[in-house]
């Protein structure tokens, strides 16, 4: 389970994300749907753990995304697709992230299918458009 609490994040004068809070429970796909400039992307920074909330905290699986042993067989995010190489495939993409953590292929597999992108995992990554995700609980 992801939790965000009341979490604030300033640059400067402005304000990047408001007081949000929400709850991911596992097994779900949740929509993190909003107009460019919305906070999305410095949301998902502050859930994995590459940003530090400036008020407010997000727990996943109840603890600090900083203080998971594991963080990618626990939390797994793409935020944009500029490691990939430009004429690489999305299912193999998937892999070469998936593979440090030990993720095995069929696990890339079942969740292609579980989000429905199984028939277009063909398609080379620049075909798709840049959004944001995170799959809770790879494992």
């Amino acid at each position: 389970m992801i939790e965000v609490h009341e979490v604030r994040k300033f640059y400067s004068t402005v304000t990047a994300v408001a007081g949000i809070s929400f709850t991911l429970r596992d097994g779900r796909i949740t929509g993190f749907l909003g107009p460019n400039g919305a906070g999305k992307s410095t949301t998902m920074r502050m859930m994995a753990g590459i940003e530090k909330p400036d008020r407010g905290r997000c727990l996943v699986e109840d603890q600090p995304p900083s203080s998971l042993t594991d963080p990618m067989r626990t939390l797994g995010v793409l935020l944009d697709g500029q490691g990939a190489i430009p004429g690489m495939r999305a299912r193999d993409y998937l892999r070469s992230v998936a593979a440090p953590s030990r993720v095995p292929e069929s696990r890339i597999d079942h969740l292609l299918t579980l989000v429905g992108l199984d028939s277009v995992s063909g398609r080379r990554v620049r075909t798709f458009s840049l959004v944001s995700s995170a799959v809770n609980s790879l494992q």
